[in-house]
């Protein structure tokens, strides 16, 4: 059977996702913003409408003109409450380790701290914590799962079957993308980033139906920042075949 050989090029990210908003607008001195009021949680507000369905602009919108009518739901208020508590505990371990705090991080812990009064420039970072959630407690079940390697600049020689575990999505500033893992027989994974707007998403959706691939390749190592893991990562340079 002919091998599928360089279905598509993918790009590669190591960033966590408090990493990748970086060059986020941030806060401005001595620019007056507009503060916008809640009579409840503003953030299960945001829970409520991602639950109906609704996009990031659309809530957005919502929030802006934002009326008392609108009482989110008992389950969205507990979902909420466990967001806020997630980041605030990944922020406060950030620190207890020395790492990085940027200033995106700065204004997401400040935005956690506003419940019923939201400052304008801070609403999209609102809106986005709900999906910022998702990513981040479904790959923290991932890692959990498997085994990390080594810290090293050491490469994999692959010429073996994968088996594919989860596609997880990534919207972030500087990265939309979906993340296909997959592990091998050591119980180590694997990971292939392809944005959404690459062609080569749907050829990655269809190898992932297939449940298994064979992959020769030289694999690199690569940390995912935020994370004691380490994984191995696609580069542009490798053949697909149907093992046997």
């Amino acid at each position: 059977m002919k091998p599928i050989a360089q279905i598509l090029a993918t790009t590669h990210s190591n960033n966590f996702i408090f990493d990748d908003e970086e060059e986020a607008t941030t806060s401005i001195p001595n620019i007056s913003y507009r503060i916008h009021e809640f009579t409840v949680d503003s953030l299960a507000v945001v829970v409520d409408y991602s639950n109906a369905g609704k996009q990031p602009h659309e809530i957005y919108d919502a929030l802006v003109n934002y009326t008392s009518l609108h009482n989110p739901s008992l389950d969205s208020l507990r979902t909420a409450e466990l967001i806020r508590k997630y980041f605030k505990h990944k922020l406060l371990m950030r620190r207890l380790k020395s790492e990085h705090i940027s200033d995106f991080m700065r204004e997401m812990e400040l935005t956690l701290e506003e419940s019923r009064s939201v400052r304008s420039d801070r609403l999209p970072i609102l809106v986005k914590l709900p999906v910022f959630y998702k990513e981040s407690i479904e790959t923290d079940s991932l890692f959990k799962e498997y085994s990390s390697l080594t810290n090293d600049r050491g490469a994999y020689t692959s010429d073996e079957a994968w088996t594919f575990v989860k596609e997880i999505s990534k919207y972030s500033k500087n990265e939309k993308s979906a993340n296909f893992y997959f592990s091998n027989k050591n119980n180590n994974l694997l990971k292939v980033a392809v944005p959404f707007k690459d062609m080569g998403n749907s050829a990655w959706n269809y190898i992932s139906s297939k449940k298994e691939i064979g992959i020769r390749s030289t694999l690199p190592k690569m940390r995912v920042r935020g994370y004691d893991f380490c994984l191995y990562s696609m580069t542009n340079s490798y053949e697909l075949y149907e093992p046997r």
